[in-house]
């Protein structure tokens, strides 16, 4: 088995520089990626956007973001079956999140969330809202509640392990050598 010994972190939060954290041992980096990208949030991007920006919202483009929005859950989660996607949006809160989780398991959920941006942007005739390299700024629509209990145990052990580098330590640092 490999294991991790230290983190290089460049550009993240307050760190600029390039900074080398070393790891104990064990040290274990657990969660899927971008596994908070859910319709809702999609959606409450679109809303937060156009309710300041636009007066056709919420008119042509909530009709825009959701059609464009049912057209690429319908491709890249259920395969093309309109009857798995009717049972899904017909579903309670909870149900249509676990079926959500389920589809959503081995689908790459970053590239689905860059294509509906593109398409929508395609759609309305203006730039995208968000590229990939810019999901992050998703975090702030997801509902607490709903992250897994481990994914936020892992955050609050990185968080921990970020809090405890001070700048000037590590081997990216030019102070240190």
């Amino acid at each position: 088995m490999r294991l991790l010994h230290y983190i290089e972190i460049q550009n993240f939060k307050h760190f600029g520089e390039r900074r080398r954290i070393e790891l104990g041992h064990p040290a274990v980096l657990i969660g899927p990626n971008n596994c908070f990208i859910t319709p809702e949030v999609l959606r409450e991007q679109v809303a937060e956007h156009y309710r300041k920006d636009s007066p056709r919202f919420p008119g042509e483009v909530r009709d825009a973001s959701e059609e464009t929005l049912d057209a690429l859950i319908l491709e890249r989660v259920f395969d093309g079956r309109e009857e798995d996607l009717a049972t899904w949006k017909a579903a309670s809160a909870d149900a249509a999140r676990l079926l959500w989780e389920a589809r959503t398991e081995r689908v790459k959920l970053g590239d689905l969330a860059e294509e509906f941006f593109r398409r929508l942007a395609e759609r309305l005739g203006h730039a995208m809202l968000i590229r990939k390299g810019e999901l992050h700024r998703l975090v702030r629509f997801v509902d607490p509640a709903s992250i897994p209990p481990e994914v936020s145990e892992k955050l609050d052990l990185l968080g921990a392990l970020f809090d405890h580098a001070r700048p000037g330590e590590g081997a990216g640092d030019p102070e240190a050598r």
